[in-house]
Order: structure tokens, then sequence, then C-alpha cells
């Protein structure tokens, strides 16, 4: 009944439930006793299908509908996420459209690797980060290709900086 299935590697004593683990969409399924390497190769697996899937999560498209319009963008053409009271202001090339959730809500929904909460007002599309600039106290000014200019709070510039760098 979940919305995305988690990544799951199954282990047990017994190699008889293997074909149904792989029918659950398992990544991998070892039989104890388990071997270091074996383990090892489980866990590359798992790393690859979690990474493949923060890519597909940026390209899978959502539907909108604000007022009487419609349309069915990418979630990776969105720049920016913007707080209005309880809703939330989407913008996607030259257009914006409101949506009946929370920022809060999107947050925990939104793939941590292509968005990042850059304040209490707004999430930002880092692919569409275009510059940024120091702001005051500490804060940053990022400025996106879309056209839209958002202040980082202190914190999260700090975190941004930690984040992003090597």
């Amino acid at each position: 009944m979940l919305e995305t299935a988690p990544e799951v590697i199954f282990t047990t004593a017994y190699d008889a439930y293997a074909l149904r683990a792989f029918d659950a969409s398992a990544v991998d399924y070892l039989v104890k006793p388990i071997r270091p390497e074996r383990l090892a190769m489980s866990l590359e697996r798992a790393s690859r299908a979690l990474s493949g899937r923060s890519s597909e999560d940026a390209r899978r498209r959502i539907f909108v509908k604000d007022r009487d319009r419609c349309w069915f963008i990418s979630l990776g053409d969105v720049t920016v996420f913007e707080s209005v009271g309880n809703y939330t202001r989407l913008y996607f090339g030259t257009e914006n459209a409101l949506l009946l959730r929370s920022l809060n809500y999107l947050e925990q929904r939104l793939p941590a690797q292509h968005f990042f909460r850059a304040s209490r007002k707004h999430i930002v599309n880092i692919d569409h980060i275009e510059s940024i600039d120091s702001w005051v106290s500490g804060s940053l000014r990022v400025k996106t290709r879309g056209g839209q200019s958002v202040k980082m709070s202190r914190r999260q510039a700090q975190r941004f900086r930690s984040v992003m760098s090597l």
C-alpha cells in the first residue's frame, strides 16, 4: 500500500523463498551465513537502485491544477516552491501555480538530491540555480534560471555550504 516501495535486501537461512522475494521487487536475497563480500555486493546494488530512483524522481511528471488551468509538468522543471500560508506556489518556466499542500508536506516528498530548503518560505531546485551571492549576516541570495530571487536564511546557508562543499 506504499506509494513507493523501499529498497529491501532479504536475509534468511532459507533459500526457498528467493523467488517470492524477487517477485516483491527485492534488491537482493542473502542466505545465512552471510559472507562479507556478498553483503558488500548487495549494499552496492541497493545503492545503485537508490541513486537511480532519485534521478527518476526528478524526471517524474506531476499534474498541477490552479483554478481553471492545468499542467502536466516534470518535477525537475520546477525552479522554486514558495510557501503561501497553508499552500505552496510552484514556479516552472514562465508559469506558476498554487498547490493545496504545505511546504513542509512537499519537503518530505521531494528528492533531496535536487531540492534544498532555503528558508521557512522557500525550497529551491538546485539544478536551476544560476548564481549565489553573499547577503546580509552570512545569509545567501540565490537567483534561479527562471528569474526568481530567493533569500537563504543564515542557518540554511551554513547547511548549504557544508552539504554542497567537498
